[in-house]
Order: structure tokens, then C-alpha cells, then sequence
């Protein structure tokens, strides 16, 4: 019986750590994708594939400029969903700044951003990545820690961006049906078992360090299919990740043709 205590509080602490792990990856990932979602408030701007190396990237005076008078978003000729995901990614980001500050045990004005969050809030986004382990290990033992009430603050703001700018994210689900193991979970037949990981990762039930981003010129994203026993023949698929069967990039036109719909047809 005490194993099994043991074993369910381990548990517990490595889900919290994969929750920390997640809200750091999706903070530095809106901080990346802000200077692009600016841009696209400009009517006709492109979306843009998730392998070019933000990283470096800074807003130009024209993207600046686009953001409207300190900061004000201008609401012609912008999209409205450009709009929207922009104030979401505002608002999650001082909420988050906040509570870490009033968490982390220093005084708040050597660490809060000088730059007003309606003009750029990727620097509030850099400080709570940098902050949350300390913050979050401080109420790691209260009933509501820091890294699941993050994590439900940004909700699906990194989805939405993604969505925009023509991402594709690691832990992204996609809606086709794999026709090898027809879907099969726990919980039946037709579910989305396909996701989308980077080969460099490691499991996602283990704590990882969020921060460190896929190495310059490193392996793409794999499709990866999590479907109860899913076993296709060699000829479709050559590549296993973590055991599981796996598709590269450039098998991924020939995948889509094969998924079959939610629906069945």
C-alpha cells in the first residue's frame, strides 16, 4: 500500500513538471510568434512555416507602427482574428507576469519590463519563462500550484496563433482517422491518435527543459500515431518513434491521401 502511495505521488509530481514544461514551451512560442502575428495585422501578409528560426526576431518600425499609437491596435485594414489572438497573448502575458512576481520571493521592480505590455509583451512573456520554475517550486505543494492555473490562463491562445501564421506545433493532434489502427484508444475506435512531435524530444510524461528549441538545420517534425497497437505494414511505414510508427514531412502528402475522416467516409 505504501508502494502504491509512493508511486501515485510520483506520478503526480512528473505531470506537474510536464504541465511546467508545456507553459514554458508555449510562452516562449507566443514570444516568437508576436513579431509575425504584428505583421499579419496588415492585409495580404503571408502565413509563414513553422521550421523558419524566429528566435532573433524583432519588430521592425514598420510592424511598430502597425501596432497604432502606444500601442493601440488600429482595427482597419487588420483581421479581426489577428486581433483577437494578439490581445489574448497580452492578456495571458501580464495575468502570468503578475502572479509570478507576487509569488517569486524578490522585489517586483527589478524584474517587471520596462516596455508597456500594449507596445511589446515579449519581454513580460521572457520574464515569466525565466521566473515560473522558481515561482511555480513555491506552490508546487498548494492545492491550486502555479504551472496548472498558467497553463489554464493561456487556454488554446498558442493553438490560435499557430492556426494564423500556418505552424505546426509539437503535441499538435490532427483530426484524421489512421487507417492502420482505425482510431483505436481506450476509449474505442475513431479517435485522432495522430500527433505531431520533434524526433529530439523526449517523452511527454517526463520533465523536460521547454526552452531548448529545435537546433538550427535538426530533424523536422514527425506525425506519430498513438492508436492502441498500431502496426503498419513496413511498406507504409519505415520509422518508429519511442515506439510508435511514425511519418517524416516528406511522407506527409502521401499520409494525408490514406487518413481517413472523423465521419468514417
Amino acid at each position: 500500500m505504501t508502494v502504491l502511495v509512493e508511486d501515485d505521488a510520483d506520478l503526480a509530481r512528473r505531470r506537474l513538471a510536464a504541465k511546467l514544461r508545456d507553459v514554458r514551451r508555449d510562452l516562449v512560442y507566443l514570444d516568437a510568434a508576436w513579431p509575425f502575428l504584428v505583421s499579419m495585422k496588415v492585409t495580404g501578409t503571408q502565413a509563414r512555416w513553422a521550421q523558419h528560426d524566429r528566435r532573433r526576431s524583432v519588430l521592425s518600425a514598420e510592424q511598430l507602427e502597425a501596432m497604432g499609437h502606444r500601442g493601440v491596435p488600429r482595427p482597419t485594414p487588420a483581421c479581426v482574428s489577428v486581433l483577437d489572438v494578439l490581445a489574448e497573448i497580452q492578456t495571458a502575458a501580464v495575468r502570468i507576469a503578475n502572479e509570478v512576481l507576487f509569488v517569486v520571493p524578490w522585489q517586483a521592480c527589478v524584474w517587471r519590463p520596462a516596455w508597456s505590455p500594449q507596445f511589446d509583451v515579449r519581454p513580460w512573456l521572457r520574464m515569466s519563462a525565466a521566473l515560473l520554475p522558481q515561482a511555480h517550486l513555491r506552490t508546487v505543494d498548494e492545492d491550486d500550484p502555479l504551472a496548472p492555473w498558467c497553463e489554464r490562463i493561456i487556454g488554446a491562445t498558442p493553438d490560435a496563433a499557430a492556426r494564423l501564421l500556418g505552424d505546426v506545433r509539437s503535441g499538435q493532434d490532427l483530426a484524421g482517422i489512421c487507417p492502420w489502427c482505425e482510431g483505436l484508444t481506450a476509449r474505442g475506435v475513431g479517435e485522432p491518435t495522430l500527433r505531431v512531435h520533434y524526433p529530439d524530444e523526449l517523452d511527454f510524461s517526463r520533465p523536460l527543459d521547454a526552452v531548448s528549441l529545435v537546433a538550427d538545420g535538426g530533424p523536422g517534425p514527425l506525425i506519430v500515431c498513438h492508436g492502441a497497437n498500431c502496426t503498419p505494414p513496413s511498406r507504409d511505414c519505415g520509422m518508429r518513434w519511442h515506439g510508435h510508427p511514425a511519418w517524416n514531412t516528406r511522407e506527409w502528402e502521401w499520409l494525408a491521401k490514406r487518413l481517413k475522416s472523423p465521419e468514417g467516409r
